[in-house]
């Protein structure tokens, strides 16, 4: 009888890794549908080399989008959090795009909105929304503001043009809009939204409006609000965006007058406890910075941490696992694997539990996957996780959501539009649906 290895469909020991973006050889298919590595210059197979129609060449910028607000990377860079072009000679990011050449950033802008024809204007918006009408041109703040106004005055609101608009503008034009809203309307932006909408459809809104460390700080928060705790949503930001947990941390004791370490420690005890503090202080290195030597020891080192010894030395996993850059835990892993072919998520659910153990494996696990699971697991069973949902939404940007979108379809056989659409309702949904569109 064959042992049985990890999560059901994990290949045995010496076959293609079960992760994506873990070394796996060329031309091989991962578990659950994701295409293996192609090799260098070579397209991705299923058509992922290839740009969809009026899509960019990976790397080209987006039109329209104004420039990026303090904190927020230049055309080209990656978003925080999601990877930068690896040194030369060594493996592909963790949730590099697919299809995008190898060492490309997971977040890396497109050209132009998913739809847009050849020639399209700048900023134009062509795609279809259901239930939203694509009239909108290029960016026009003092316009947009003009439009926002409109569709709020008087009795009733056409949310049409207010999904429209704000679903279809980056972070930083929706601030440029707010500013020129208040300079040619005399009103006040997000209050006006708070007034004339509501439920999840107004969360979402309002976080689209925020300057990301604020929108982050207030994700935080609510996790961590009233009686009991959306302990994924702690983890869903403090694994995933760890480039910006320095800006959103100030923002937390800006708005609300105390430190987001106490606010976790409050909440959490144990382990759990101990390596969410440690994501918080300090910030994991440069995701560029890779050093080969270190990742061989590393590798021996947690491996006697482990499955090597007899119980787990909790506090070296953390340590490896924490304060390390997703490009160095990939290194770490491809070595741990040469000798110890389950790999590093084996030994993680085998030596740990809980929380502690879920957050080490979102740790390890590139973006575009762990978002997708974080979907389903917001969409399924009984009723809708509606902050692990609009988590996922609001904290990533287009382009990641695109490719949170492309994951779930490979990894659940079925779009993840038609998921969540199946499971929201109203206005809630089609904000949902207009920001993957």
């Amino acid at each position: 009888m064959q042992p049985q290895y990890g999560y059901p469909g994990q290949p045995m020991p010496g076959q293609y890794p079960p992760m994506p973006g873990y070394g796996m050889g060329p031309g091989q298919p991962m578990p659950g549908g994701y295409p293996g590595q192609p090799m260098p210059g070579q397209p991705m197979p299923g058509g992922y080399g290839q740009p969809m129609p009026g899509q960019p060449m990976p790397g080209q910028p987006m039109p329209g989008y104004g420039q990026p607000m303090p904190g927020q990377p230049m055309p080209g860079q990656p978003m925080p959090g999601y990877g930068a072009p690896a040194p030369m000679g060594a493996p592909a990011p963790m949730g590099a795009p697919m299809g995008a050449p190898m060492g490309a950033p997971m977040g890396a802008p497109m050209a132009a909105p998913m739809g847009a024809p050849m020639g399209a204007p700048m900023g134009a918006v062509v795609a279809p929304v259901a239930g939203v009408p694509m009239t909108l041109g290029p960016f026009n703040p003092a316009e947009d503001a003009r439009r926002l106004r409109d569709a709020m005055r008087g009795i009733g609101t056409r949310d049409s043009v207010l999904i429209e608009i704000l679903s279809h503008r980056d972070r930083a034009q929706r601030v440029m809009i707010a500013a020129e809203y208040r300079r040619t309307q005399s009103r006040d932006l997000l209050k006006d939204l708070e007034s004339e909408t509501s439920g999840n459809y107004r969360r979402i809104l309002l976080k689209l409006m925020k300057p990301r460390d604020e929108m982050l700080a207030e994700l935080l928060f609510e996790a961590m609000d009233g009686a009991g705790t959306n302990d994924g949503v702690l983890i869903d930001i403090l694994t995933q965006f760890p480039y910006e947990i320095q800006a959103a941390a100030a923002a937390y004791r800006r708005k609300y007058g105390k430190s987001l370490e106490s606010a976790i420690k409050s909440e959490t005890s144990g382990n759990y406890e101990k390596i969410l503090v440690t994501l918080l202080n300090p910030p994991r290195p440069p995701p560029n910075a890779v050093d080969p030597a270190r990742a061989m020891t590393d590798a021996e080192t947690f491996y006697r941490a482990g499955e090597g010894r007899l119980g787990t030395d909790e506090r070296t996993y953390m340590t490896i696992v924490a304060q390390n850059s997703r490009e160095q835990l990939l290194l770490i892993d491809q070595n741990y694997r040469r000798t110890h072919p389950k790999g590093m998520e084996h030994a993680i659910k085998s030596e740990t539990s809980g929380r502690f153990r879920d957050t080490m494996l979102a740790c390890i696990t590139p973006p575009d996957l762990y978002f997708a699971t974080r979907v389903k697991e917001a969409v399924d069973g009984a009723g809708t996780n509606d902050l692990t949902l609009i988590t996922a939404f609001v904290a990533n940007e287009r382009a990641q959501l695109q490719m949170i979108a492309r994951a779930y379809q490979a990894r659940y056989g079925k779009p993840m539009s038609k998921r969540v659409a199946d499971d929201v309702s109203g206005d809630y949904k089609r904000i949902l649906m207009a920001l993957l569109n």
